[in-house]
């Protein structure tokens, strides 16, 4: 009895079917403390929904142009949302009739206000700053019930006030471990994240995400990650975003990792702007520009139209540090990645275990990627038609290797991928 392919185990890119352009990389993950939420935990945020209005005041207890967002908002000014792992500790504000739902120096500017009426009941309104956000009736506390921003206490004895503040909440810096915890819930989110974004230049921290991020490609995942001012790996997944914003910080990385996980597979980000919320220093001349990007940095550099936004002036990975990566153009790992995990998906859904792995079904598969391919190249323009080649073997023993060479039209060269699916 001749072997069936055997499935490889490797979960492709987006489930079923080949996916089409720009499909699912829309995701950005970060570990990034906004001041309200809970802590431990990953919350996913929508482009279509991070609006102002009550959801974003119930989610961060701020509104949305709240300096503590920047981060978020900029990276869905592109991406189509945002994983948020908000780390743990901190204290939690409190007063004697309750405390903040969770833990921060956001809950210091919550307060509670309590009319006594005419009939001897009680109106409990719990105010965001100035803003009234919660308000109940009731004869005692046993009767109040939690709200977006309070959990109360039932056993205390209600009392006519003006302003009951909430006191004592503070801020946490996450140590290594939160933010290594934070990496791991990331990853292990049901949504594919796409891009795994850190803006804060800290060794430890950028060393834990490119160690998770190799893990996952390993696994056939195709994850990638930005950096701030990293210089230390070399690897085509690994993005590091140089210029600082306003504060000398890595602000400058939220929008461009949204820019990184929105972008079509085989679309250079060469020449786009930068439209964040953080201020950024851009003024590089054209020789460091290029020096920057041959040690494997993008940057933005200022227009020469002063009234036009700063551009990034190469897209580019670490990998451009090693002059023998035929990779180090985001566009050509973007291809590769997005082939790579289509014909993961071709294999997993159409021939893992019900096609046997003879000479006809590894002519089948062979003849299935290069239609896929040719597709690339004449429906999106994104290889040569004339550089398509595709192969694939088998050892008879359930071991399949799939070979082909594509040129990406943005590039004057080839691009050989060999992928061992099971």
């Amino acid at each position: 009895m001749k072997n069936i392919y055997a499935s490889s185990g490797v979960t492709a890119y987006n489930g079923c079917g080949a996916v089409p352009p720009g499909g699912g990389r829309g995701t950005v993950g970060i570990v990034y403390n906004a001041g309200w939420g809970a802590p431990g935990e990953v919350s996913l945020y929508s482009r279509s929904s991070f609006i102002p209005g009550r959801y974003i005041k119930e989610a961060f207890a701020c509104d949305i142009d709240d300096p503590s967002l920047d981060g978020i908002r900029d990276v869905l000014a592109n991406a189509s949302s945002v994983a948020v792992f908000r780390p743990s500790g901190g204290s939690v504000a409190s007063c004697s009739f309750g405390q903040a739902r969770y833990p921060g120096a956001r809950g210091n500017s919550i307060r509670l206000v309590v009319y006594l009426q005419d009939d001897g009941s009680y109106r409990v309104v719990t105010y965001l700053c100035s803003e009234a956000v919660d308000s109940q009736v009731v004869i005692s506390a046993a009767e109040l019930k939690d709200n977006a921003f309070v959990i109360f206490n039932r056993d205390a004895v209600i009392f006519e006030t003006a302003g009951l503040p909430l006191t004592g909440g503070a801020d946490a810096t996450p140590d290594e471990f939160d933010f290594a915890t934070g990496i791991e819930a990331l990853l292990a989110h049901p949504i594919n994240i796409d891009i795994l974004a850190c803006a804060d230049g800290a060794p430890a921290h950028a060393d834990a995400c490119i160690s998770a991020v190799r893990r996952e490609r390993e696994a056939g995942r195709c994850v990638k990650c930005v950096l701030f001012r990293y210089f230390g790996d070399g690897s085509a997944f690994v993005t590091s975003v140089y210029n600082e914003d306003s504060y000398g910080g890595g602000g400058v990385v939220y929008y461009t990792a949204g820019l990184c996980a929105s972008s079509y597979p085989w679309e250079t980000l060469a020449g786009k702007s930068y439209a964040g919320s953080f201020g950024i220093m851009a003024d590089f001349s054209d020789e460091e520009c290029s020096q920057l990007a041959e040690e494997g940095q993008i940057v933005y550099q200022n227009h020469k139209k002063a009234e036009l936004y700063p551009r990034i002036f190469r897209d580019i990975n670490t990998s451009a540090s090693k002059s023998d990566c035929m990779l180090s153009d985001n566009s050509c790992i973007r291809l590769y990645d997005y082939i790579v995990s289509n014909i993961r998906t071709i294999f997993n859904d159409k021939y893992a275990d019900v096609v046997y792995d003879d000479a006809a079904g590894c002519s089948t598969l062979a003849d299935e990627i290069r239609s896929f391919l040719s597709l690339l190249s004449h429906k999106y323009g994104a290889v040569r038609s004339d550089t398509i080649s595709a192969d694939v073997t088998t050892d008879g023993e359930g071991a399949i290797t799939a070979s082909l060479a594509v040129s990406p039209l943005l590039r004057p060269y080839d691009v050989s991928i060999t992928i061992f699916m099971a």
